[in-house]
C-alpha cells in the first residue's frame, strides 16, 4: 500500500486546505488527548463514580451558562475584513466576560443551595465559584482562540491544547492521590477548558495594541445577529447536550450520573480527534473566502463530509462492538455501565463527527435563526425523551438508545438542510453575477 499517494490525495483536492489545517491542529489535539486517556484509568480507580457525578454536572453548569459570557460574538471574529472591526469583536468579548461573568458570580453565589440539591448534588454547593471562575475561563479562551482561527494560527492553537490536557491531568491525579474528594476533578475540568490563555495573551496582545482606535459599538452593531440569534441557538445547543446528564442525576443518582459521565468521555475521544481540529479549520478556511465564493465552499463541504463519514465510521463501528470490554478493561469492574452505555451513543456519534463541523456554515451564511430551530428541536426531542419514557416503563439503556437514534435522525436531516441552504445561496449568486 503506497501511503505516499494515499496521503497526497487526501490533501489535495477543495478541501485540501481545510485537512492540512485540521492535521495541525488535530495533532496536539490527540497528544493532548493521550495524555488524558492515559490519566482516565488512573482517576477511575481514585475516585468515585459520585465524584464524577459531580464532574458531570459541574461541566453541565458551565456548558449552560458559558454561551451568555461573551453572547456568541467570538464566533464573528474570524469573518471581518478588516483587522480594525476584528479587534473591536475581541474587545466586546473581554468587556462583557468582566460584566456578565461578576453578574453569574452573584447569581450561583445566592442560587446554588436552592438549585443543586434537585440534581442529588449537595457536594457541588462549596464549590459554587469554581463555576463562575469555569465559564468566565472557557470564554476567554474560545474569544482567544477565535482569533488564532481567524490568522490560522493552529499550531499555537494545537500547543495550547497540550497544555489544557496536561495540566488538567496532573491536577486531577495529584489531588485524587490527596484524596482531596471532587475538588480535584474540578480544578483539573477548569484547566482542560480555559488552560493556555497565557499563552494566547501573550502571542496576541500586542498586535491588539497596534491596531488604533476601536469601534466597539459598530462592531456590535454589525454583528448583532449573533447575539440576537446565535446566542439562543448556543444556549439551546447546550442545554440538549448537558441536559442528558441532569435528567439522569435527578431521576437516579450522582453514581448513575458519573456512569453517564464517563461513557460521554468516551464517545468524546474520536469527537476530539476529529471534530475540534476539522471544526476550527474548516470554519478558518470558510470564513476567509467569504460568501463571494459560495460555490467552492459547496464543494469542499461535500469532500469535507465524505471524508468524515469514511473516517468516522470506524470509530463508531468499534465502540459500538467493544465499548463495554473497553470501559471494563482501562477503568475497572464497577464502570462497566458506562461501557454499555457508550456502546448505545455510537450512533449519535457517527452523526455527530459528521454534522458538528458542517453546522458551522451557517454562522456565514448569517443563517443563525435556522441553528435556532435546529437546536430547539433537539432540546424538545430530548427533554420529551428523558422525561417520557422512563414514565412508561423504559429503564436507563432503553431510554439512552431512543436518544441515540433520535440525534442521528435530527442530526442528519440538519446536514441535508445545510447543503440546501448552500445550493441555495450558490444559484443566487450565480443569478446576480449573470
Amino acid at each position: 500500500m503506497n501511503w505516499g499517494k494515499i496521503g497526497e490525495r487526501a490533501f489535495s483536492g477543495a478541501s485540501g486546505d481545510v485537512f492540512r489545517g485540521m492535521a495541525t491542529l488535530t495533532g496536539g489535539l490527540v497528544f493532548g488527548r493521550i495524555i488524558g486517556l492515559i490519566a482516565i484509568p488512573i482517576l477511575t480507580r481514585i475516585y468515585d463514580p459520585a465524584d464524577f457525578g459531580v464532574l458531570s454536572v459541574y461541566t453541565a453548569l458551565v456548558m449552560l451558562v458559558g454561551p451568555f459570557m461573551a453572547l456568541r460574538f467570538p464566533v464573528a471574529i474570524p469573518l471581518p475584513r478588516s483587522s480594525r472591526m476584528a479587534v473591536s469583536l475581541v474587545a466586546l468579548c473581554f468587556g462583557l466576560i468582566s460584566v456578565i461573568g461578576a453578574l453569574a458570580a452573584v447569581t450561583l453565589y445566592l442560587a446554588a443551595p436552592v438549585l443543586l440539591p434537585h440534581f442529588s448534588m449537595e457536594a457541588l454547593i462549596p464549590y459554587w465559584w469554581l463555576v463562575a471562575v469555569g465559564i468566565m475561563a472557557s470564554a476567554s479562551y474560545e474569544t482567544l482562540s477565535s482569533w488564532g482561527t481567524r490568522k490560522k494560527d493552529f499550531k499555537l492553537i494545537a500547543r495550547t491544547s497540550v497544555q489544557q490536557s496536561l495540566s488538567s491531568a496532573v491536577v486531577k491525579v495529584g489531588m485524587g492521590f490527596l484524596a482531596a474528594g471532587p475538588i480535584g476533578l474540578l480544578l483539573g475540568q477548569i484547566l482542560a477548558i480555559g488552560g493556555g490563555l497565557g499563552t494566547l495573551a501573550m502571542r496576541y496582545t500586542a498586535e491588539f495594541r497596534r491596531v488604533g482606535q476601536l469601534r466597539i459599538g459598530k462592531a456590535a452593531k454589525l454583528y448583532s445577529s449573533f447575539a440576537l440569534y446565535r446566542l439562543p441557538a448556543q444556549i439551546l445547543l447546550a442545554a440538549a447536550i448537558q441536559s442528558p446528564v441532569l435528567f439522569i442525576a435527578a431521576r437516579y443518582d450522582a453514581a448513575t450520573a458519573g456512569q453517564f459521565g464517563l461513557a460521554l468521555t468516551l464517545v468524546a475521544v474520536p469527537m476530539t480527534f476529529l471534530v475540534r481540529g476539522l471544526s476550527q479549520a474548516f470554519y478558518g478556511e470558510v470564513a476567509a473566502m467569504g460568501l463571494k465564493r459560495v460555490a467552492e465552499i459547496r464543494e469542499i463541504t461535500r469532500h469535507t463530509i465524505k471524508r468524515l463519514a469514511l473516517t468516522g465510521a470506524p470509530f463508531a463501528l468499534a465502540l459500538m462492538l467493544l465499548g463495554e470490554e473497553v470501559a471494563v478493561i482501562l477503568f475497572g469492574d464497577r464502570w462497566a455501565a458506562a461501557g454499555r452505555i457508550s456502546e448505545l451513543l455510537s450512533v449519535y456519534l457517527f452523526s455527530g463527527l459528521v454534522a458538528s463541523p458542517i453546522m458551522r456554515l451557517l454562522d456565514l451564511l448569517r443563517e443563525q435563526w435556522l441553528l435556532l430551530v435546529i437546536n430547539g428541536s433537539r432540546l424538545t426531542i430530548i427533554c420529551a425523551i428523558f422525561i417520557a419514557l422512563p414514565e412508561i416503563g423504559f429503564d436507563l439503556y432503553d431510554t439512552v438508545l431512543a436518544y441515540s437514534c433520535a440525534m442521528f435522525l435530527l442530526q442528519s436531516v440538519s446536514v441535508v438542510t445545510v447543503l440546501h441552504r448552500l445550493n441555495v445561496h450558490t444559484q443566487r449568486r450565480a443569478a446576480s453575477a449573470s
